[in-house]
Order: structure tokens, then sequence, then C-alpha cells
């Protein structure tokens, strides 16, 4: 038997536990595509959008969840968005690329992740018009599409290779590197492009934990190198008792070490950033150039 955390409470096998985040992802591929170019929007609080699929596939997951581990909680991005310090804790976002649903364009999939004691040791995504799957299971290293995955070698920064970032970096952030930037739509699948060398970098300025918790195992075990742009709150272990649905991790992943700190040296911010930097600071990020070094993870 494999275990992916040590002694746990209730004991996991690590291939019933996958082969039950590939079932959620199978099941949410269905009624995502079912619901394609036919779901109503509303506009959430924050602003952005929410569909008819986004709250079926919450549901179909916190449904399938109860049946099978009872005792397991669940962080979404629709409902349940504080963490309560259960040892072991599913982060899902059902859709993930809502926008790019809602208009019609096909980058858009969910993300799904176990967490044991506030660390991720399973992650999941899955994009279903573009055929593609990623997963990852701590130490167990990662997969595309059911093969090994490895973040290949990139050549040092040129001008033929893509960079990709969110619309608020693109607003608000200079940089200074050769690499053509483009804009896809899902923080999510944006950041796995970097682990399979698509991309050499990706910066997300706004995500939230249902963003990233997944990706980033999947980064990790990849070999490639995510980490937070500033100093302030640490990404995991998720805070007991805390609301995850205003806090924001900004932070960007690279092919490499050598790339993620030139990368991370060839932004500043543009001179309409008050509000966003105001942001930044109230939740802890130190984002003055005085600030000590960014934080990349090992």
């Amino acid at each position: 038997m494999s275990d992916l955390s040590p002694n746990p409470p209730a004991r996991h096998d690590a291939a019933e536990l996958s082969a039950f985040a590939h079932q959620l992802a199978d099941e949410a591929a269905v009624q995502l595509r079912t619901w394609f170019g036919r779901a109503t929007t509303s506009i959430k609080a924050d602003g952005s959008f929410v569909t008819e699929a986004d709250l079926a596939v919450d549901r179909a997951v916190r449904a399938a969840l109860a049946a099978r581990y009872p005792h397991h909680a669940l962080l979404s991005e629709e409902t349940t968005r504080s963490y309560q310090g259960s040892d072991w804790t599913w982060v899902i976002d059902p859709l993930d690329g809502t926008t790019n649903f809602a208009n019609g364009l096909p980058i858009w999939g969910s993300s799904i992740a176990l967490l044991f004691q506030g660390e991720p040791v399973l992650g999941l995504l899955d994009f279903p018009l573009l055929g593609q799957r990623f997963s990852a299971q701590r130490g167990l290293g990662a997969h595309f599409n059911g093969q090994a995955l490895h973040c290949p070698p990139q050549a040092a920064l040129h001008n033929n290779q893509f960079l990709i970032m969110d619309t608020r970096s693109v607003r608000r952030l200079h940089i200074s590197a050769p690499p053509k930037v483009r804009v896809l739509g899902s923080a999510a699948f944006d950041l796995a492009a970097v682990s399979r060398g698509v991309a050499v970098g990706c910066f997300e300025l706004l995500p939230k934990i249902w963003d990233i918790a997944a990706v980033w195992l999947i980064l990790q075990e990849a070999d490639a190198h995510p980490g937070l742009l500033f100093p302030g709150p640490d990404l995991f272990p998720l805070l007991v008792g805390a609301d995850y649905s205003e806090r924001i991790f900004p932070l960007l992943a690279a092919a490499s070490a050598d790339h993620w700190h030139e990368l991370r040296a060839a932004i500043h911010f543009t001179e309409h950033s008050g509000p966003l930097l105001a942001l930044l600071a109230a939740q802890g990020w130190q984002t003055t150039a005085a600030a000590a070094a960014p934080s990349l993870a090992g």
C-alpha cells in the first residue's frame, strides 16, 4: 500500500485517491461539455462570471465526496470558502476559465486538489475540449495524459518563447523580457503550460487558492519552479479558520530557477497600479523595491 502522508488518521491508498480524482474529473467533463454553449451567466460580487455549469459541477463534486469520503472536507470557489482544518480537504475549482467558457472559447477545465493537513498531496487538471489532463501526487511525479511529465530545459530567454500572463498582469506590469506575451484566460491552464515547456514562464497577479492548489503540486512534481512574487503570507499550509474567498497569492512559475529570477527582476508596476498595490499591501504582500527577496519554492 502506498500512502500520500505519514501515518494519516484515516489511511488511504494513493492509487485509490488518484482514481477517485480522475473519476471526479471525468464526471465534471461530461457536465461541462453538456453546458458549453448554452449555460447562462451571472455576475458575482467580485465582478467575475459564474455559470450554471460551475454550480452544477460543484453540486456533483459535493455529492460524490459525501458518498465516498464523508469525513473529508471541501474548499470550493463556488460554495465552501473557509478552511476548517480537516486532515483531508479537497480544493476544487469546478470551472477554471469561466469567462472563456461563457464566451465560447475552449480553454477551460476543472481543477481538483487534495490536501493533507493543509498541504497538497494530489493535484489534477482536466481541459476536456483540448484533450489535456495533468496530474501529480506528492513524491510520485507528474503526468500529462498518462505519460510522465518533466519540465523540459529551456534556452536563455529569447523572443520566440512564450510568457503567459493574466489580464491584470498585462495591464499593471511592465515586462522588460524578450519572450512574447500571451493571455489565455485560465490560471490553471496558464501555469500548467510551463510544466510542459509550452511557456518559459507565467505570471498570475491575483489567483486564489482553488486556482492554484492543484497546479502548484503539478509544477513542483514536474521539476518546474513556482514561487510567490513577493514576500508575504505563506501559501501552504492553509490557515485553520481562514476565509479564502478574498485571499490572493501573486505568483510566478518558470521553467528553471534562473529563468524565474530573471523574469522576476524584469517586472515593474505601471503608474496606474495604485489600487492594486493597496490591495496587495492590505493582504500583507511587500511589493516595494526595498522589500526582501521574493520567494521561490524549493
